[in-house]
C-alpha cells in the first residue's frame, strides 16, 4: 500500500478550557476521495482548518507527502499542496454534486498545469458563464 499524500496524526486542539477537536487521525492516499460528515458542531471545519494551517493543533500533527507540516502558515501550505476553499454557493450553479466535483478537480488540473478533457470543459463553462452574466455588483 502506498504512503499517504495527507495525514493527521492524533490531531486535537483546544480553545481556552474546551476541546474541540481531539484524538483524530486520518490518512488519505493518492487518487482517493474522501468524505468527511457529523453533525453541526462535531468540529469538521475546525478540523479542515488544521489540516489547511488556518488553524494550528495544540496535539498531534499534520503530514503532507510525508513531510511535518507543525507552524507552517496558510501560504505555505497551499505551496506545499494543500488549501481550503471557502462554501460560496454564487460561483457555479450546478446541483449534481458529481459535477462539481468534476469541475473542481479540471480547475485544479489547471493551476498544476496538467491539462485533461476536463480541463478544456470548465474553461468552456466558465467562458460561456462570463459571455452569458451581467453582473450587479
Amino acid at each position: 500500500m502506498s504512503n499517504p499524500v495527507l495525514k493527521a496524526d492524533h490531531l486535537g486542539i483546544s480553545f481556552g478550557g474546551l476541546k474541540a477537536v481531539e484524538g483524530f487521525d486520518l490518512e488519505i492516499r493518492e487518487n482517493e476521495l474522501v468524505g468527511l460528515i457529523g453533525p453541526n458542531g462535531a468540529g469538521k471545519t475546525t478540523v479542515f482548518n488544521m489540516l489547511t494551517g488556518v488553524y494550528q493543533p495544540t496535539e498531534g500533527a499534520v503530514y503532507l507527502d510525508g513531510n511535518l507540516m507543525a507552524g507552517k502558515k496558510p501560504h505555505q501550505m497551499v505551496k506545499a499542496g494543500i488549501a481550503r476553499t471557502f462554501q460560496n454557493l454564487s460561483l457555479i450553479h450546478i446541483s449534481e454534486p458529481t459535477r462539481q466535483a468534476e469541475i473542481s478537480y479540471a480547475v485544479f488540473c489547471l493551476k498544476k498545469k496538467k491539462h485533461t478533457n476536463k480541463t478544456q470543459q470548465v474553461r468552456n463553462i466558465t467562458k460561456n458563464r462570463q459571455e452569458n452574466e451581467t453582473h450587479d455588483y
